[in-house]
């Protein structure tokens, strides 16, 4: 174990400090939101504080000298799913946004060498007045980083662009490049395909055989019940529980399934078969758009969407049906004997981090603080990564979508 340790804030059911424990001793927790508790604590075993932040002070007192406070807090005040949205749910100083600043807050109490948290690109833009307000606050003693980067760079099959927002001591540097050559992929491009439907993989889907026999056990069919009862989760070890699906559609939609081809929408399904749903043909007819979350059907051969809370409208390449828990969670680089337990387990992972992408930053934040020299030398209070850049050759190109 590293003789680092760090402080976990907003990390909900804890994706990134899967990562960050590699290179630290994650001490806890600091949540305001329930969300994800009986993850964190069956998985990681380790403390998840859950209060009103109003009582953080005084329990944080307890992590005097930690060397990294990280988190992953709400995203949606910057997020696309925001469009249209009034200022008080989407914008720099949005209502979600309480939780980036309650992460600087905490920091500013125990004042760590480093401060790093992760959000969505827009953070950088549409967050910028907020991003600047923060290093103004909290920023005396500290340099700044931006970090954009994509999942796919590091084995992941989603290609999930994300930013990390880092403040580190006036005396220390971040070797960026070094640390991400050291972890990048090299392999082929990672594909849904690769992650959810290999058949060398024990239990690839639950129409395996071995879950039908699972089934055939219990008093009724939880894989398709859409609230499995206690009663049925009692038989259930937490690891076979995540192989359960809910499905998140209404009866015509669900009908549809059937005719959806891999890589399609509801929205470009053919008119003749999508008139044969009233309700989305009037829509369709009256030139209303259809939802971000309309249901998508993946293609085994591409990568795969974000995953984000409402991505129980997914549905598997071959199967009419909903994606399952766990397979959501190999997507977002989840190991399987991990359990996503409690309420919301896809608004979880949604809000979650990829595994591999937490494994890099908390290699970054270790060499950081081993004193790894970067190959530049820039003296600049401010300064901006852009991993994503085609330039660099670390990104693999989407895949095109078979039709």
């Amino acid at each position: 174990m590293s003789e680092y340790t760090a402080l976990g804030a907003h990390c909900f059911m804890g994706a990134f400090t899967v990562g960050v424990q590699r290179s630290f001793k994650v001490l806890a927790q600091m949540e305001v939101f329930d969300l994800g508790e009986r993850t964190v604590e069956h998985n990681l075993r380790i403390p998840f504080m859950q209060g009103p932040f109003e009582t953080w002070r005084e329990v944080a007192e307890q992590f005097n000298g930690v060397e990294l406070v990280y988190g992953n807090p709400r995203c949606t005040g910057f997020s696309c799913l925001g469009h249209g949205h009034c200022s008080r749910a989407r914008g720099a100083f949005s209502s979600p946004t309480i939780d980036l600043r309650q992460v600087f807050e905490l920091a500013s109490w125990l004042k760590p060498p480093l401060i790093c948290v992760e959000s969505v690109q827009q953070f950088g833009t549409i967050g910028r007045p907020l991003m600047e307000q923060l290093y103004e606050k909290h920023g005396a003693g500290y340099r700044v980083a931006e970090i954009y980067h994509n999942a796919a760079q590091f084995g992941n099959a989603q290609h999930r662009q994300r930013l990390y927002f880092i403040l580190y001591r006036e005396d220390l540097r971040l070797p960026v490049f070094e640390i991400t050559e050291q972890l990048r992929w090299r392999d082929a491009h990672v594909l849904v395909g690769d992650v959810i439907g290999d058949p060398r993989r024990r239990f690839a889907t639950w129409d395996d055989e071995p879950w039908r026999r699972v089934a055939n056990h219990l008093d009724r069919d939880v894989f398709n019940a859409d609230q499995p009862t206690l009663s049925d989760v009692r038989k259930l070890s937490p690891p076979l529980l995540q192989h359960y699906y809910t499905t998140h559609d209404k009866p015509d939609v669900v009908a549809l399934y059937h005719e959806m081809r891999e890589g399609c929408n509801i929205q470009r399904m053919p008119d003749a078969v999508l008139s044969t749903a009233p309700r989305l043909w009037a829509k369709k007819q009256a030139g209303i758009g259809f939802s971000f979350h309309q249901t998508k059907r993946l293609n085994r051969n591409a990568a795969c969407p974000v995953v984000y809370s409402a991505s129980g409208h997914y549905l598997h390449p071959e199967y009419h049906r909903s994606l399952t828990v766990r397979e959501l969670a190999r997507l977002m680089g989840l190991p399987d004997d991990w359990a996503i337990l409690g309420p919301a387990p896809i608004a979880q992972l949604g809000k979650g981090v990829c595994v591999e992408v937490a494994m890099w930053i908390g290699a970054l934040m270790k060499a950081t603080l081993d004193g790894i020299k970067p190959a530049y030398d820039d003296d600049s209070a401010w300064l901006r990564f852009d991993l994503d850049a085609p330039s660099l050759g670390w990104v693999p190109k989407k895949p095109r979508l078979v039709r």
